[in-house]
């Protein structure tokens, strides 16, 4: 099965590529993972999020953290250093 993609939240910037997990599904739910975005709109670091997440499985935590970390934003001059944001990935399993 595969994820239908992702959603975010990054305080009103938009985003210019989100990257979707490629990994064989073995639990479906969501894993949220936290972001911290540069002024440029590179993700510079990301883990996830306890609070949302429902996924255990090691795999698909680990791909998720790569989808993130490989995701781009838009630029934003006047934002923090460092802005924070999420990602949430959504699997599914499909028959």
């Amino acid at each position: 099965g595969e994820g239908n993609g992702p959603s975010f939240y990054l305080g009103g910037r938009g985003s210019k590529l989100l990257e979707s997990p490629n990994v064989d599904v073995k639990e479906r739910g969501d894993i949220v993972v936290d972001i911290w975005v540069d002024r440029l709109g590179n993700v510079v670091k990301a883990q996830i999020k306890s609070k949302g997440t429902e996924v255990f499985d090691p795999n698909q935590r680990k791909m998720a953290i790569e989808a993130a970390l490989n995701s781009k934003f838009e630029e934003d001059p006047t934002a923090e250093v460092q802005q924070r944001g999420t990602i949430t990935y959504t699997f599914i399993l499909l028959k």
